[in-house]
């Protein structure tokens, strides 16, 4: 796994950014104080485009699922939809209230939206909010740890689940010494893995397999030393891997390497001209030329 450092277009702070794997591709999202969205390909190492419809900060970004859509939020207090295949505004809903996050549910038929102490479920379909939940001090993240489980945490130690289906809080346990910044999750076979990360300095693994609040159990931490502040989790599965580092059409055999007659090769600092002797096929014999540069 690689670290990169982007530097984009952007004229003042940026507050977020969104990663997004998908069929082998990778896209960065970032929002920034200058009120655009910048969309980066990682494969080129390029800009992809910039969507600039914002009137305010764009304080969060989301990419859907499927790498069509995406969401962002922003002081303008408009939430918006774009159209990644076309790089157009797809639809603007003003939701009368500056959010400060923004983030899809696995399935994509879901978003959460976030307002200080407040969480608003969306459904893609109607646009209107079908889940409301209030945290006890402001909300510095939230996650999809199923289509129909949220995660939320704020200023404090705790982390909360909350069932969109009965609208209840069905687990809360205190994840760290300090405040929880960030919260991240992931599939391990059947297993669903919580990664959460603190100011104290520790990221800790949680299991959560089901979905009662004694079946919550840590499985790992580690001390990063650092004041954190965010947070995202990548899983390798080997597959992409493999896809980037072989190439998808069957390897040649030795023979196939060789060179064709009349083709120039370079072998360190020496040209050589390779030509098929055709009035000789018995004895198969070649004549070469060298040329030392």
């Amino acid at each position: 796994m690689a670290a990169e450092v982007i530097v984009g277009s952007y004229e003042q702070i940026v507050f977020g950014y969104r990663v997004c794997p998908k069929d082998g591709k990778q896209f960065v999202a970032t929002g920034s104080k200058d009120e655009t969205v910048q969309l980066y390909n990682m494969r080129t190492r390029t800009e992809h485009g910039a969507l600039l419809h914002h009137d305010g900060h764009v304080t969060s970004v989301s990419i859907h699922p499927s790498g069509k859509l995406a969401l962002s939020v922003g002081t303008d207090k408009k939430l918006r939809t774009w159209n990644l295949i076309e790089g157009r505004a797809a639809f603007t809903k003003n939701i009368r209230q500056n959010a400060q996050m923004v983030r899809w549910s696995p399935a994509g038929d879901k978003y959460a939206v976030v307002v200080n102490e407040k969480v608003d479920v969306y459904d893609l379909e109607s646009a209107s909010v079908v889940s409301t939940f209030s945290y006890r001090k402001r909300i510095s993240s939230v996650r999809f740890l199923k289509n129909t489980l949220l995660a939320v945490t704020g200023d404090d130690e705790h982390v909360q689940v909350y069932d969109l289906t009965s609208e209840k809080c069905i687990c809360e346990f205190k994840a760290h010494e300090n405040r929880v910044k960030a919260l991240d999750s992931f599939q391990m076979n059947d297993v669903c893995v919580l990664v959460t990360a603190s100011n104290d300095g520790f990221i800790k693994l949680w299991d959560f397999s089901a979905e009662r609040q004694e079946a919550v159990r840590p499985l790992g931490q580690v001390n990063t030393t650092a004041r954190l502040t965010c947070l995202s989790v990548w899983k390798n599965s080997g597959e992409e891997e493999k896809s980037d580092t072989q190439p998808t059409t069957s390897q040649p055999d030795m023979g196939s390497l060789l060179p064709p007659k009349n083709k120039r090769v370079r072998i360190h600092r020496e040209e050589v001209i390779v030509e098929e002797d055709s009035s000789s096929k018995k004895q198969g014999k070649k004549k070469k030329k060298q040329k030392v540069q």
